[in-house]
């Protein structure tokens, strides 16, 4: 179990993601919100306060990168750990969720205990609300430019061997 003031978002537009996604995380002790489209979910962001947004790509409204790129401008959401949950698996759509500014891209499906296992990954490797220090360790845009800058080299160097 985690601590209570976990806050986490989940936003997706099947209702039922949604609904059994927030159920098992609220059954770990995680404060949790629930949308169905881009634009609740940065309504519901401004006033909730996530520490966690597991987010779809494909929602109605606002996509899912436009949706990561207005959370990082809003003052209460743009430390939050974001995390793509989505059915998008293509090397261009993590390359794209790095460029909006995710800071993970998982897709579906994803077994429940696998992402309760990242989360406490995170609670060791991430600093985030649940850790001790969390405001003095939080990610800076210095750090989050280093993490794309290591993806698109890893992805460069990967793609030029694969052309030789």
């Amino acid at each position: 179990m985690v601590e209570a003031n976990v806050r986490l978002l989940v936003v997706d537009d099947d209702v039922d993601t949604v609904e059994t996604t927030a159920l098992l995380f609220q059954l770990e002790g995680y404060e949790t919100r629930t949308a169905e489209d881009g634009a609740e979910a940065i309504e519901l962001a401004k006033a909730f306060h996530p520490d966690v947004v597991l987010l779809d790509l494909g929602v109605p409204e606002m996509n899912g990168y436009e949706v990561a790129r207005e959370l990082r401008r809003i003052d209460t959401t743009k430390n939050s750990l974001i995390v793509a949950v989505t059915g998008f698996a293509q090397p261009i759509d993590e390359l794209r969720s790095v460029e909006a500014d995710f800071d993970l891209h998982l897709v579906k499906p994803v077994d429940f205990a696998v992402i309760e296992r990242l989360f406490r990954l995170v609670e060791v490797v991430w600093p985030c609300k649940w850790s001790d220090n969390w405001e003095k360790l939080l990610p800076t845009q210095l750090q989050r430019q280093r993490r794309r800058e290591q993806f698109f080299s890893k992805h460069l160097r990967s793609s030029s061997r694969k052309q030789r």
